[in-house]
Protein backbone atom coordinates (compact mmCIF):
# COMPACT_ATOMS: atom_id res chain seq x y z
CA UNK A 1 0.00 0.00 0.00
CA UNK A 2 1.26 3.47 -0.89
CA UNK A 3 1.77 5.92 1.95
CA UNK A 4 2.08 9.63 1.44
CA UNK A 5 5.32 11.02 2.81
CA UNK A 6 4.84 12.96 6.00
CA UNK A 7 5.47 16.68 6.23
CA UNK A 8 8.98 17.05 7.66
CA UNK A 9 9.11 18.37 11.19
CA UNK A 10 12.13 20.52 10.43
CA UNK A 11 11.56 22.87 7.53
CA UNK A 12 14.81 24.70 6.68
CA UNK A 13 15.03 28.27 7.93
CA UNK A 14 15.39 29.73 4.44
CA UNK A 15 12.13 28.03 3.39
CA UNK A 16 10.31 29.17 6.53
CA UNK A 17 11.43 32.76 5.89
CA UNK A 18 10.45 32.58 2.21
CA UNK A 19 6.96 31.32 2.97
CA UNK A 20 6.34 33.28 6.15
CA UNK A 21 2.61 34.00 6.27
CA UNK A 22 1.90 32.14 3.01
CA UNK A 23 -0.55 29.29 3.50
CA UNK A 24 -1.08 27.94 -0.02
CA UNK A 25 0.88 27.03 -3.12
CA UNK A 26 -1.20 29.34 -5.30
CA UNK A 27 -0.35 32.34 -3.12
CA UNK A 28 3.35 31.49 -3.33
CA UNK A 29 3.09 31.25 -7.14
CA UNK A 30 1.37 34.64 -7.19
CA UNK A 31 4.31 36.18 -5.29
CA UNK A 32 6.81 34.58 -7.69
CA UNK A 33 5.04 36.20 -10.62
CA UNK A 34 4.60 39.51 -8.84
CA UNK A 35 8.28 39.71 -7.87
CA UNK A 36 9.51 38.94 -11.37
CA UNK A 37 6.99 41.27 -13.05
CA UNK A 38 7.88 44.13 -10.72
CA UNK A 39 11.59 43.52 -11.33
CA UNK A 40 11.08 43.65 -15.10
CA UNK A 41 9.07 46.88 -14.91
CA UNK A 42 11.63 48.57 -12.66
CA UNK A 43 14.52 47.47 -14.86
CA UNK A 44 12.72 48.79 -17.94
CA UNK A 45 12.39 52.12 -16.14
CA UNK A 46 16.15 51.95 -15.51
CA UNK A 47 15.73 51.60 -11.79
CA UNK A 48 18.47 49.07 -11.18
CA UNK A 49 17.44 48.24 -7.65
CA UNK A 50 14.54 46.38 -9.26
CA UNK A 51 16.93 43.54 -10.03
CA UNK A 52 16.47 42.47 -6.43
CA UNK A 53 13.00 41.32 -7.47
CA UNK A 54 14.60 38.48 -9.42
CA UNK A 55 16.36 37.35 -6.25
CA UNK A 56 13.07 37.50 -4.34
CA UNK A 57 11.32 35.56 -7.11
CA UNK A 58 14.01 32.90 -7.03
CA UNK A 59 13.72 32.66 -3.24
CA UNK A 60 9.94 32.14 -3.46
CA UNK A 61 10.48 29.58 -6.24
CA UNK A 62 13.10 27.67 -4.23
CA UNK A 63 10.86 27.60 -1.15
CA UNK A 64 7.89 26.51 -3.25
CA UNK A 65 9.80 23.67 -4.89
CA UNK A 66 11.18 22.48 -1.53
CA UNK A 67 7.66 22.28 -0.14
CA UNK A 68 6.51 20.44 -3.28
CA UNK A 69 9.30 17.87 -3.05
CA UNK A 70 8.71 17.22 0.64
CA UNK A 71 4.91 17.20 0.46
CA UNK A 72 4.73 20.24 2.68
CA UNK A 73 1.43 21.72 1.52
CA UNK A 74 -1.65 20.78 3.52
Amino acid sequence: MYRRPQIPKQIPLIVRIGLWGIKSRSTALFFVGLSVALAVVLLLLKIWVGGIGFIAGYHYWYSLSWMDQHNGWK
